[in-house]
């Protein structure tokens, strides 16, 4: 059985729709591009969505080292109801906890807020 080819056009196509993808796709739209995120998942957001801890944000001193998207996510999760904080251990590894099912809302929101086009 032959199947039809649609073409569309996009000014950028995401490929993967992990942490890195996510925030590609939001700040490609959030500056006017028209921006598809595709992914072989049926859903977005990666390890973000995995209730593990987000290492990364913060220096060994407990300070911000990140803003943009990843901000915003977690502002999404606070808004919501997810948002647990930072939190640390004796190794001085801090991490930022959240909901890992608020954390999917909340890409998802932010994402659609965007105006990101999905194809999962």
């Amino acid at each position: 059985m032959a199947q039809q080819i649609r073409q569309e056009n996009w000014d950028v196509v995401v490929i993967g729709g992990g942490a890195a993808g996510v925030a590609a796709a939001i700040a490609a739209a959030r500056n006017g591009a028209r921006t598809i995120l595709v992914d072989a998942g049926p859903m977005i957001g990666g390890e973000m969505t995995s209730g593990i801890p987000i290492d990364g944000c913060l220096s060994t001193a407990g300070e911000w080292v990140v803003g943009g998207v990843i901000r915003d996510i977690f502002a999404e999760c606070e808004r919501l109801g997810g948002y647990i904080g930072p939190i640390n251990d004796y190794r001085s590894l801090h991490v930022v906890a959240v909901d890992p099912e608020i954390m999917k809302i909340a890409v998802i929101n932010l994402v659609q807020q965007a105006g990101v086009a999905m194809r999962l």
